[in-house]
């Protein structure tokens, strides 16, 4: 029975993190591990929800916005980090779990 090797697990897990979570960005490989029982590959992805990037805030409208507004802006952004279970044997996604850092 053919098997899928680390590279195509880690693409696998990257397409069903878009499709579970939709529009996400800087979608980053943490670790590949094989299971226990060597059936399944467990990719940790890390990425971050698409949206305001606080840290960029334009030059042009920087005095429009308070300082505790950028604050709150760079406090409320965080990495996600989920683990997925990507089948050896077919590449199928068999699920996720977070990740707790």
């Amino acid at each position: 029975m053919p098997t899928i090797d680390f590279k195509t697990a880690i693409a696998k897990a990257k397409d069903g993190a878009m499709e579970l979570f939709g529009d996400i960005q800087n979608v980053n490989a943490e670790s590949v591990l094989l299971s226990d029982d060597s059936k399944n590959y467990e990719v940790t992805l890390s990425y971050d929800l698409k949206g305001h990037d606080p840290l960029s805030i334009q030059k042009e409208y920087a005095d429009d916005v308070s300082p505790l507004e950028k604050m709150i802006g760079i406090m409320s952004y965080r990495k996600n980090y989920k683990i997925f279970i990507i089948d050896k044997n077919n590449g199928e996604l068999k699920g996720f779990k977070t990740q707790n850092i």
